[in-house]
């Protein structure tokens, strides 16, 4: 689906521009609306993080500006601090872990889902940390098992939490309390 579109970094003055043509993109192709789209310019951000200007081409060229971009590496910026962690949270899922759903679901969510919608990660995340401690408070047993998970969760949960958008997104999210 995202072989139809096509990037390149040029310098305009002083500013890098990231143009995408997304001509033969069927979709309309913004990074709020489509969630490949936003997968897709975060992990050219990822490689080219020094980018001011994202110019997407289509019927009409949408821009994002300085502080969009600002925004999108600080998403990036959380995602990065946990993806080099995520893979060993693969290893419970080959121990027979009673938390097998859980555990699948969560690192999901993260290494693959995280991209294409980061605010729906992190509420998902919050809501599954609020899961897993009411599974412990019924259970002991399962702390050991899920310990470092639960820790993983954490650390994700400050970093996005730290971001500069939070502040702004903070009051819309369910549960929380003025």
């Amino acid at each position: 689906m995202l072989n139809n579109l096509q990037y390149e970094i040029k310098m305009n003055g002083k500013e890098r521009v990231l143009y995408v043509n997304a001509n033969n993109y069927s979709n309309i192709a913004t990074i709020e609306d489509d969630p490949n789209i936003m997968e897709y310019i975060l992990n050219i951000l990822c490689i080219y993080p020094f980018v001011n200007t994202i110019i997407i081409e289509q019927d009409e060229n949408i821009e994002y500006c300085e502080d969009s971009i600002k925004i999108l590496n600080s998403f990036l910026d959380a995602y990065l601090s946990i993806k080099n962690n995520i893979s060993e949270y693969y290893r419970y899922l080959l121990t027979g872990n009673p938390l097998y759903s859980e555990i699948k679901t969560i690192i999901d969510y993260l290494d693959k889902r995280y991209l294409k919608d980061p605010i729906g990660t992190y509420i998902f995340i919050r809501r599954m940390k609020r899961k897993l401690m009411s599974l412990l408070k019924n259970n002991k047993d399962l702390e050991n098992q899920i310990s470092n998970l639960i820790s993983l969760i954490y650390n994700f949960l400050i970093k996005f939490e730290s971001l500069p958008l939070y502040k702004y997104i903070k009051p819309f999210l369910i549960g929380y309390h003025i």
